[in-house]
């Protein structure tokens, strides 16, 4: 059997990762799956409107530290 799927790891800050497994908990997807449907859905809204997103998700950024700090 082929697995189609390839290994990509990333670094998160501990607040956030507390915060996906929070969403874990809540949701019974894994972190893993929770995101894979980020990762999607940044990918097609990027395909749907283009780089003007990154102005929003900036500004979704400074608020999601603001209050993880």
């Amino acid at each position: 059997m082929t697995d189609n799927r390839e290994r990509f790891g990333i670094y998160l800050p501990p607040k956030l990762k507390d915060r996906l497994r929070d969403l874990h908990d809540e949701t019974g997807y894994s972190m893993n799956q929770l995101s894979l449907m980020a990762i999607c859905h940044l990918v097609a809204d990027y395909e749907e409107n283009g780089a003007t997103i990154f102005e929003e998700l900036q500004k979704i950024k400074n608020e999601v530290n603001g209050r993880l700090s």
